[in-house]
This record gives C-alpha cells, structure tokens and sequence, in this order.
C-alpha cells in the first residue's frame, strides 16, 4: 500500500491498513475501523453483509451506511463516466481526483456554499489501478432540488436563493463540472440550498463570465429537462427573477445573461432535439 499522496486540507489526516489507505477528518478517526469494514464490503461485492444499504444514482451506486458515533454515511465508489466508464469503470490511475474532490469541497465548505460534511476518503491500489470511495455525513432533512420541487408547493424566494448560492461559488473561485438539479441539496431547518458533488470541479481565482454562463446553460437544461409541469421553473418570469438575483453579485454576465434570455426559444428547441436523439432507438436496441 503507498503512502498518502497529496496535500491533505486543514483538519486531515492520513491512516493506513494493509488493504485500504484513509484520508479522514480528525474528528473521524476515533471509527477508522468500522469506515475501513464498510469500505471493504464494497470492494469485496458483499455490502449487505456489512449492513450497508445500497440505491443507484447517477454513474453508479450509493451505498448508507449507520455507523455509532458519527450517525448516517455516505459511501460513493468513483467511477468513470461515458466511453471511459465503459473501458476503465472504476480504475483510475492515481487518487489525484479523490484528493481535488475533498479540497475542493472544504474550501466550498469555508465559502458557506455547502452544508455538507466530507469524512474523507478511501483509496485502494492495485495493479490494475486506483479504485476511490468518498465518505460523507448524510445531511439530515435534506432534498436534491428535483425532488424537493416534487415533494413541495413551488417556492419564489427559492429561485433567489439557487441563485445566491451559485453565483456565490462562483465568487468564491468554484468552476463546477455538473451543474444540475440533482447536485443542489434543499434543507427547510434551516432553509439553504447547498452546492454538492465537487467531483471534477476545479478552484479559478477568477471565472470568466463565459465559463460561468456555460454553468448556468447547464442548469437550466436539466431543469427544463427534469421539473414537474406545474413548477415555477417553467415560467419565463422565473429566468429573469433568477438572473437578477445572480447577477446582483455578478454584474460582468449581465450582457450574456440578456442574450440568452433573448434567444431562450431557440435554445429549448436545441434542449428538445438533442433529448429526442437521445430517446430514439439505437439500431441495436431494434434488433
């Protein structure tokens, strides 16, 4: 097992075992162990055995594990996404990513962008690769923003508040890699809007208004794409009360942000199509 590569975030620490390498919170260490068999029963393809519980999201699976001491965890494997998911699944060359992922999500932590507590992370070398695990505190009473708009009446201030947030991060020098509704968690008690998944993300001191405004395109795809029919997202009020309250921290993106909202039309029949390519039958899924 190599030793711990990279730097650690303030309040990190390194621990070791012969199959698994940890970088924990301090104030996790006390439950190396109990993290270390968790960990182990995914790597092993037995995590029911371990009494992890298991959901699929996005690339791949999440497992929850209770654990005495900390409470509810989070347990995501690292994966690949498109051809190279494909190829290389959940083998990467070294955990550079996994190391970016924690600094990144502290220094979102430090900005008030994110309510949630990274644990750490574990890495296991092989031969064949590096296979990550990120570790997390479940956040208590929380929704991503796609299902806190199903499960609730729509809410004005909270476009204002997603706003807030992104423009926010983007202050705080966050280029996010994915955008969207799922990656934006909801908690009423209080009521914020954290920014998760830093998975890819990368710290600018400044973000060019043009990088930004791609952000903000993506997001707005996917809640054209994914909220329900009776959200005030669908309203074309709502973009322009979203671009006031993010622009009043951000005023260079002003220009694109009228630009868009000028050709919005002409961009959700792009949205559309690209969603129609993507539904239509491949010649292998008709034979």
């Amino acid at each position: 097992m190599a030793r711990v590569r990279g730097a650690l975030p303030k309040g990190f620490q390194g621990k070791r075992y012969p199959d698994v390498m940890f970088v924990l919170r301090e104030a996790a260490i006390p439950w190396a162990e109990a993290l270390r068999d968790a960990v182990r029963g995914i790597i092993d393809g037995t995590p029911g055995k371990v009494g992890l519980r298991s959901v699929t999201a996005g690339r791949g699976t999440v497992y929850f594990a209770t654990i005495e001491g900390i409470g509810e965890v989070v347990i995501r494997a690292y994966r690949h996404g498109g051809i190279f998911g494909k190829i290389f699944g959940t083998r990467f060359w070294s955990p550079w990513r996994f190391f970016s992922e924690l600094a990144i999500t502290e220094r979102a932590r430090d900005a008030g962008i994110t309510r949630l507590e990274p644990l750490g992370i574990a890495y296991r070398d092989s031969r064949w690769g590096t296979r990550g695990f990120w570790i997390t505190r479940r956040l208590k009473g929380a929704e991503n923003l796609h299902a806190f708009m199903l499960s609730h009446a729509p809410m004005p201030h909270l476009v204002d508040q997603v706003a807030s947030t992104i423009a926010a991060m983007h202050a705080a020098g966050i280029s996010h890699a994915d955008l969207t509704i799922q990656n934006l968690l909801v908690t009423t008690d209080p009521f914020e809007v954290s920014v998760i998944d830093f998975d890819k993300a990368v710290y600018r001191p400044t973000i060019e208004p043009e990088e930004r405004m791609r952000q903000l395109r993506r997001l707005d795809r996917s809640l054209l794409k994914w909220a329900p029919p009776e959200s005030l997202w669908r309203n074309p009020w709502v973009r322009m009360r979203f671009a006031v309250a993010y622009s009043k921290l951000a005023l260079d993106i002003r220009p694109l942000m009228k630009k868009y909202l000028r050709q919005f039309r002409w961009h959700v029949l792009r949205y559309q199509l690209g969603w129609a390519i993507q539904r239509f039958p491949s010649r292998k899924d008709v034979l």
